[in-house]
């Protein structure tokens, strides 16, 4: 997860407050799916968002002639591998001690895939559908995600210190690499559904549309900042309502929150105090953004072990999922603090 500051270095709390509301509603929709049908949008906004901060700073360091790619992985490494492999390692020993040892050598399998970033390939390929029962039952169907983000940082990068040689038409270059995955997102949203969901080619346009706004040093018109913000916010909420329950997903709805998380960073670009800036800088949501990319290491695979352990032993579901994911964000705090935070 990078760190939530502009293309000045500088601070922005309103920031880790998106990233609340994004994990948010993807812990809300993991735990009561038929409540917030479409919280697992939090991912989409989450996309968007680490593509404005990523593209920031690799544009801070070209303005300034230090960018090494090979510094920027090994920062990437440092910041994200190691509570992502305590993730896997310590949800691998709790199949083995709680559940059946079949499903441990299959968590195992996917582990591997996901230790090399090519978690949604595998789910893909063995699972299907996120919302199938063979992927609600993987421990680790949560890093597909993660995949995309870092196969995204393998490519974006060094295009966009390609693109520095035409930087007076750098915005316009990304924002055509944004149309073009976004014409991918749609065309195959109905015919080939889980290749659009899962995979790069046409996820790529939410992060491209983070690095766009990144890019474009323009300003807005002032009066604008605040209403936009609202609305986006309102785009992210609604949302989080409306898809998977109205709106079939993929599809033309995720600009919804998509635009909705543009619309909020063009309110609080350069820490610009606007009404939804200042809600978002609140201390609870601050806090929960900066311990966001934790909990969402750690909330599915306690939440998949309680409904399994359930299952076995003819438990109610919802009680061990409540349980699952509660001692899910407790490992989330301690891992933080221990090992995420001491790595920064």
């Amino acid at each position: 997860m990078p760190t939530t500051t502009t293309l000045a270095g500088e601070y922005v709390p309103a920031l880790d407050g998106l990233r609340a509301i994004a994990i948010l509603g993807v812990l809300g929709f993991h735990l009561f799916p038929g409540t917030l049908a479409g919280g697992f949008t939090g991912v989409d906004v989450f996309f968007v968002l680490s593509g404005y901060l990523i593209t920031s700073i690799l544009l801070r360091d070209l303005r300034g002639g230090q960018l090494s790619l090979r510094e920027f992985f090994l920062r990437r490494l440092e910041r994200l591998y190691p509570n992502a492999l305590l993730t896997v390692f310590i949800s691998l020993g709790l199949f083995a001690t709680v559940l059946l040892p079949l499903q441990t050598v299959d968590v195992a399998k996917h582990g591997l895939w996901a230790i090399f970033n090519l978690s949604n390939v595998y789910i893909w390929k063995t699972a299907g559908g996120y919302w199938g029962e063979a992927a609600a039952a993987f421990p680790l169907l949560h890093t597909w995600s993660l995949a995309v983000e870092e196969q995204f940082y393998l490519v974006f990068p060094p295009l966009l210190a390609l693109f520095w040689r035409w930087r007076r038409r750098i915005s316009l270059l990304t924002a055509c690499l944004a149309l073009a995955s976004l014409t991918l997102w749609i065309a195959g949203s109905r015919s080939h559904a889980g290749i659009t969901f899962y995979f790069l080619p046409a996820r790529a346009w939410e992060p491209l549309l983070g690095a766009v706004l990144a890019t474009y040093r323009g300003n807005f018109p002032p009066s604008s900042n605040q209403w936009l913000g609202w609305a986006g916010l309102a785009g992210i909420l609604t949302g989080f309502a409306v898809i998977g329950r109205v709106f079939p997903f993929p599809g033309l709805i995720a600009l919804l929150p998509a635009s909705g998380t543009a619309a909020v960073l063009i309110s609080t670009r350069d820490n610009q105090r606007t009404g939804p800036a200042r809600a978002l800088s609140h201390p609870i949501l601050v806090s929960v953004g900066r311990l966001s990319y934790s909990i969402y290491l750690w909330h599915w695979p306690l939440i998949v072990i309680g409904r399994e352990y359930a299952r076995l032993t003819n438990q109610s579901p919802l009680q061990w999922t409540v349980l699952g994911a509660s001692v899910g964000v407790v490992l989330a705090v301690a891992a933080y603090f221990l090992v995420e935070r001491p790595m920064r």
